[in-house]
Order: structure tokens, then sequence, then C-alpha cells
């Protein structure tokens, strides 16, 4: 007994091909139904019903990708890592390929290759930290303070203190949309 393997979309295209055997959908249901045109409806049905359910099944399921990498080139780089380039990386390595021997190849598919090799340790994906800050427990935990000691009036007055509170206004929950987190306070001391 021949085993099949089905993906969800291949079992799905033969149930409604079960369906039109049996006349109860049609062409135009059917390609609603799946997603793709009648054409390709029509041609998909004529393959099931001469081959049944490996009809439906895709031509190039467990054959070797016509993208794949040449042999010849994969084991020219393998040598050249094993004894002059020993210590390159994948992406000097792709560079070296095409400058020198002529082969273009992307850096992730020298890299695949060397890890295969064991040549090359692939490296974990660094986690970036990220934690909000939490609330303080107690309102105006984070007012801030600044101030300046300055003749502010000119020679119109005397010495003036300029005092700057800055409010988180969030955390007091305001939801006015022109809330000013800025107080500002003057004092005037006496300089003698």
């Amino acid at each position: 007994m021949n085993h099949i393997t089905m993906n969800k979309k291949e079992r799905e295209q033969l149930v409604v091909f079960e369906k039109m055997k049996n006349n109860t959908i049609t062409q135009t249901e059917a390609s609603s139904q799946l997603g793709i045109s009648t054409r390709w409806i029509r041609k998909k049905f004529k393959r099931y019903l001469e081959n049944e359910a490996a009809g439906i099944i895709h031509k190039n399921r467990d054959r070797p990708s016509n993208k794949r990498w040449n042999e010849n080139e994969k084991a020219v780089l393998i040598d050249l890592l094993q004894s002059d380039w020993h210590d390159f990386g994948p992406s000097f390595a792709a560079q070296k390929l095409k400058e020198l021997k002529n082969i273009n190849v992307s850096k992730e598919t020298v890299r695949q290759t060397m890890i295969k090799g064991n040549l090359w340790q692939p490296k974990r994906e660094k986690i970036k930290h990220r934690k909000r800050r939490e609330r303080r427990a107690m309102i105006g935990g984070m007012t801030q303070f600044d101030g300046s000691k300055h003749k502010w009036f000119e020679e119109r007055g005397e010495w003036s203190l300029f005092i700057l509170m800055m409010l988180p206004v969030r955390s007091f929950g305001l939801s006015l949309p022109q809330a000013n987190p800025l107080l500002a306070l003057w004092l005037q001391p006496k300089i003698t």
C-alpha cells in the first residue's frame, strides 16, 4: 500500500475534487472555494482523474531545487576554507570567491555550507534589552527641580532665583490635552 504525504492545501483540493467527481459542484464553484482559476482547476482535475490523490501533489516534491548551488563550486569553497582560507568568515569568503574564482554566491549560502562542514559556529542572535520603567509607588516620585540665580530683570530689579519643577504628568492620570508639566516659581531673596 502506497502512502502519500499531503499538506493541508492538497487535502482541501482532494475534498473539492471528490465533490467535482460526484458532480455535486461545478468547476466555477470549486475555483472559488480553492481560490485558484478555473483553468488551473481543469488541469489539476484532469491529473486527479488520471492518478487519483497522487495527481494533486506538487510535481517538484522530493526533488532537488533547480536553483541549488553547484556541487563542484561547493567543493572548491570547502577545499579553500580548509587550507588557505581557514580564518575567513562567511562574508569575506563570499567576496573572495567572487573576486578570485568568479563564483557568485550569497554570504548566507557560504555560511550554511561552512556550518554543515563544521567550519563555522553559528552565533546566537542577540536579544535586545527592552524594559519599561515601573511606575513609582508614590505620586511625585519622579519630580525634578532645577534653579538658577541670575539678574533676570536686568537693571530693573534685584537678583532673582528661578526654580523650575517638572512633574511627570502621565503618572497623575491627567487627561487634559493642554496640561502643562512645567511649573515655575520666582523667589526674590533679599541680598544684603
